[in-house]
């Protein structure tokens, strides 16, 4: 169950935002729901993750495949110049 901010963001629709919050809060969490539900979503579509450490894309990749895999969606993860490779699903 999200808590409120975070049903809050998901609920808004926007594309675009910036999430001041505090760490270990569940940023992560909710930009990876957002991001499956955009890729998934009935016309479909290219969802890019940027960010500053192959750290911080590997954890965002893995909660996504988790969400997508919850969701039963087929498809693949990738990642580029990341160090290690991400999960990925069939």
């Amino acid at each position: 169950m999200p808590d409120v901010w975070q049903a809050r963001v998901l609920e808004s629709g926007t594309r675009q935002g910036i999430l001041n919050c505090t760490r270990q809060c569940g940023k992560s969490t909710v930009t990876a729901v957002m991001a499956v539900e955009q890729a998934y979503a009935p016309a479909g579509g290219l969802t890019l993750m940027v960010s500053p450490s192959a750290r911080q894309s590997g954890e965002f990749l893995r909660k996504a495949a988790q969400f997508a895999k919850k969701l039963g969606a087929s498809g693949y993860l990738v990642a580029s110049g990341a160090r290690s490779r991400p999960p990925q699903w069939k």
